[in-house]
């Protein structure tokens, strides 16, 4: 591999992951009024230890409130000793996958759409 490419890459696109060590992404949209929420949440700082159930693992608490109503979305994320997302949890809205994500705020930012 040449120099360019290992600074620049190969020019394949690249692929944006939803989990890593330091960060995950989550997508959920609101259930009443279906405002889309895309929330990034650092391992580091976003996270508190939580001793229950006879161990030592992770928690995450996020209230989200949109644009278009104040209904708050309310959303628990529960990680293990590595900090790997192994449950989840919300109120007022629903997950969606990144793909459910962008189809639908695609569909919102087409050209005519009024919001």
């Amino acid at each position: 591999m040449g120099l360019f490419q290992k600074l620049f890459g190969d020019g394949s696109p690249k692929t944006s992951k939803d989990e890593t060590s330091e960060y995950l992404f989550i997508y959920s949209k609101c259930a009443k009024c279906g405002e889309l929420f895309r929330n990034r949440i650092d391992k580091l700082y976003d996270v508190q230890v939580s001793y229950e159930d006879g161990g030592q693992s992770y928690r995450a608490h996020k209230e989200l409130v949109g644009g278009r109503c104040r209904k708050i979305v309310v959303i628990d994320l529960e990680f293990d000793q590595q900090k790997h997302l192994v449950a989840k949890e919300i109120q007022n809205g629903q997950f969606l996958t990144r793909e459910e994500y962008e189809t639908a705020h695609n569909a919102n930012a087409a050209p005519g759409k009024s919001a």
